[in-house]
């Protein structure tokens, strides 16, 4: 769900640095829409996981029915509220703590590296030197390695 959220922060907020300069701005109307435009798709994102879930357990064109009429009972209440909130929670705001704390995978996956592991690196004898390029020009006459810089490496 992280990329899912990820991807809701992007559309509305920018990339990274757009971030970071949106983070450091003071307050304005701009910085608030957006801000609401992010939270509003999270949150969105979240009752719709909570709905998926909960519909395993309830019929779920009476689930939808109820929640549009705010009829539903206590009980399923509360669970799309607690789905939707540890949705949102988890997913918007935890992200890699819950990878680092919570999974398993974190905990042993240094245990099973050996001599035989597949390892996605930078070979920075062979990108180096970085830089844009057009598809005609040579680049290794300009200098250039193989990496075009685009940043999808980077990109988490």
């Amino acid at each position: 769900w992280t990329w899912v959220f990820m991807w809701a922060e992007k559309i509305t907020e920018g990339d990274r640095n757009q971030r970071i300069k949106l983070d450091a701005a003071p307050w304005s109307t701009n910085k608030l829409l957006r801000r609401a435009a992010k939270h509003g798709l999270w949150l969105a994102v979240s009752l719709a996981t909570a709905l998926a879930f909960v519909g395993y357990f309830t019929p779920i064109r009476e689930l939808l029915r109820e929640l549009l009429s705010l009829q539903l009972g206590l009980t399923t209440a509360f669970w799309l509220l607690f789905f939707t909130a540890a949705t949102y929670l988890n997913a918007g705001w935890l992200r890699e703590k819950i990878c680092l704390h919570m999974c398993p995978y974190s905990r042993f996956q240094s245990v099973m590296f050996d001599d035989s592991t597949l390892l996605v690196t930078y070979d920075s004898a062979r990108g180096e030197g970085r830089g844009p390029r057009k598809k005609t020009a040579d680049y290794r006459a300009q200098g250039l390695g193989d990496c075009t810089d685009c940043t999808l490496c980077v990109q988490v």
